[in-house]
């Protein structure tokens, strides 16, 4: 059974969240935790939003939040798509733990090959991690640009 809850709680989320329905980024980058279920935040906001598309692919294990695992989910609503890229962070609870320089280089490729026009990535759903993220973001994609989101 999947459970929703509407996590419209934290402004700095639902802020992010808008900027992507509201066509000021094509895309966002999030984070997926191991053990964060119901998923809460920027994620939950995000599968609230979809319909449970997300919930879906942790049911079926396609996705797991392990640390360096990065998924392209595209979501299509009302004809228009939008470009989620879910970056695994691990344990919400433990320390975060550094992503390896072939995670990094993986995800900076993925970015690149994309292609997507804007991308937004949310300074708090990464906490610690963001630093590391941040040194393999393109200042600007093929067409567009990286925004950098509360």
């Amino acid at each position: 059974m999947i459970q929703y809850e509407s996590p419209h709680s934290q402004s700095n989320d639902l802020s992010t969240a808008e900027s992507l329905f509201a066509g000021t980024v094509s895309g966002l980058i999030a984070a997926v935790t191991t053990d964060e279920r119901p998923m809460r935040g920027l994620l939950g906001l995000l599968d609230w939003r979809f319909e449970g598309q997300i919930s879906k692919l942790l049911q079926k294990k396609f996705i797991t939040g392990t640390v360096g695992e990065c998924i392209y989910v595209p979501v299509t609503r009302a004809e228009k798509t939008y470009h989620l890229i879910l970056l695994g962070v691990g344990s919400r609870k433990a320390p975060s733990q550094p992503l390896s320089l072939e995670s990094l280089a993986t995800f900076s490729q993925n970015l690149k090959t994309l292609g997507v026009r804007s991308l937004g990535i949310s300074r708090k759903d990464f906490g610690e991690l963001f630093q590391q993220l941040q040194s393999v973001l393109p200042a600007e994609n093929q067409d567009g640009e990286v925004c950098i989101l509360p």
